[in-house]
């Protein structure tokens, strides 16, 4: 299996998939698998694909491979628990107002975003040559939220990750903003 480089958040997901849940075991293969590399995959031995974002959809609009599977939706069917792919961290040295700062502007973006969908699904449709119609799909059907049921999430990938040593330790601190 061909992994995508951009996420290794992504990686370590389906790693605890593959393992934990659906219990097998494939031979993964880190490799260029980004928006303008998909067409030379073709001819790369592997019979699946770990991509995010643009080069998902591009895929996915091509039907290049008979199954596709959403690596948030696995792991909410096996946690019961939403997961959180990104976010935005700050050093706990950084100047506090810095912070309050830049964490107002993502939420006006975020809000921006929410009120702009269609936009931003035309801009993203022009961009990835993939219909608009996918592209608003995908925008409106992701979660932007980051509730205490996201906290849960993150908290339990994070604990999942270091009991087999990829991180530190289970534990996650957050700094609040007020």
């Amino acid at each position: 299996m061909l992994l995508t480089a951009s996420s290794r958040t992504s990686v370590h997901l389906l790693e605890l998939l593959c393992k934990d849940v659906w219990h097998v075991q494939p031979r993964f293969a880190q490799a260029r698998a980004e928006a303008a590399d998909l067409d030379g995959l073709a001819g790369l031995p592997h019979d699946a694909v770990l991509v995010i974002g643009d080069p998902a959809l591009l895929l996915a609009a091509r039907h290049a491979y008979a199954h596709r599977y959403d690596l948030g939706e696995e792991w909410k069917r096996w946690t019961g628990l939403p997961f959180v792919f990104a976010v935005w961290a700050a050093r706990r040295a950084a100047a506090r107002h810095a912070v309050h700062e830049v964490h107002q502007a993502l939420l006006e973006s975020r809000a921006w975003g929410l009120e702009h969908l269609d936009l931003l699904a035309e801009a993203a449709a022009r961009a990835c040559n993939v219909p608009r119609e996918t592209c608003l799909e995908y925008f409106a059907g992701l979660d932007y939220a980051l509730s205490y049921k996201h906290l849960a999430g993150l908290t339990d990938f994070f604990r999942r990750l270091a009991a087999r040593g990829i991180v530190p330790d289970g534990s996650l601190r957050f700094l609040q903003v007020a």
